[in-house]
């Protein structure tokens, strides 16, 4: 996944991303909280030919850590990003709270984005993982006094949640601060103005996201159709990458 890695200069600073320029639209790939850009390798090696960008998020990986992150100042970051691709059409997907950021820029750039994909994506409301985790303990944590007791309970609740033990504490924490100041109400908001057509992906075994919240996220869309799989709990797009690529290929090319 490092061949094809590629600097962009924005006003933050330094972002890197996987970029694959090819003929045709660019499909953008935003990664969760944690995440990085190779939680997609399964799905790009079913997607060749297509112009790929997936943007290594500032403070989750090789991009490093900017002043004051949120989730405005990701988005404006992606779409400095993305503008110095000069791709004309846009598709856009977004994992899990990557989701969220995918859907403010179809918002924003509305005129540009064909199509939208949405894996395992935040809902309407706080999911379970949130309701019993990261977005309550973090008010109790942020203080600076509990910084060792933090740093021995966080890991552990993310590992339960699923998350691998190589990610690191500073992108955990970061997760939670991020989860901790998501806007349900803007996102809300934000879902009923976009006009691009919507696939949301889900798998009904996941065990942060409960297929409730996802069913309804797809109504509160103008036009949205569910991918429901039986398998793959909160990363769908790992043992079913073909499928998913074939539905991304179709979409892609206007059928």
């Amino acid at each position: 996944m490092q061949d094809g890695i590629t600097t962009f200069k924005c006003r933050n600073g330094n972002i890197k991303a996987l970029y694959i320029p090819q003929s045709g639209p660019l499909i953008v790939m935003i990664h969760g909280f944690p995440g990085r850009p190779q939680d997609f390798k399964r799905l790009i090696n079913h997607l060749n030919g297509r112009s790929i960008l997936a943007v290594a998020l500032p403070g989750f990986g090789i991009s490093p850590e900017t002043p004051k992150i949120t989730h405005d100042s990701l988005v404006q970051t992606l779409i400095e990003v993305i503008q110095q691709c000069s791709a004309t059409e846009l598709f856009v997907l977004g994992h899990s709270f990557g989701s969220a950021l995918a859907v403010s820029i179809a918002e924003q750039l509305s005129e540009s984005v064909t199509g939208l994909f949405l894996v395992s994506p935040v809902g309407l409301r706080p999911h379970r993982a949130m309701r019993n985790g990261a977005r309550y303990i973090y008010p109790v944590f942020r203080y600076t006094p509990l910084y060792w007791f933090r740093r021995q309970i966080i890991p552990t609740l993310f590992h339960r949640a699923g998350f691998p033990k190589k990610i690191t504490f500073e992108s955990m924490w970061l997760s939670c601060h991020l989860a901790w100041a998501f806007r349900f109400n803007a996102y809300k908001l934000s879902v009923s103005r976009i006009k691009a057509p919507c696939t949301l992906i889900h798998s009904s075994n996941d065990p942060l996201i409960e297929t409730q919240i996802i069913t309804e996220l797809v109504t509160a869309f103008n036009q949205a159709e569910l991918l429901l799989f039986d398998s793959g709990k909160h990363n769908p797009h790992h043992i079913h990458a073909k499928q998913i690529s074939q539905i991304i290929n179709i979409k892609m090319l206007g059928q």
